[in-house]
């Protein structure tokens, strides 16, 4: 599927950005509103890694888990 953003308007490009923003939650390839890339490269470092990832961080816990305490991951630049 191909679009030609150009001839978009600005609501439709939103709606499409939603959409695209929506499917991507509902496949669990995002966990928040951040930038889709971080979410993405977060998962696929913990796949690779065999590490859990944790939706949110706790005090107590972290992206790595309990066994990490004080270790965060992040992708966001």
């Amino acid at each position: 599927m191909k679009f030609n953003l150009e001839e978009l308007s600005v609501t439709e490009i939103l709606k499409l950005y939603s959409d695209v923003m929506f499917q991507l939650a509902y496949k669990n390839i995002t966990s928040s509103s951040n930038n889709p890339v971080a979410d993405y490269t977060e998962n696929l470092v913990c796949e690779a890694l065999s590490l859990d990832k944790y939706r949110q961080s706790t005090g107590s816990c972290n992206d790595l888990g309990c066994n990490f305490p004080g270790v965060g991951m992040s992708a966001a630049g």
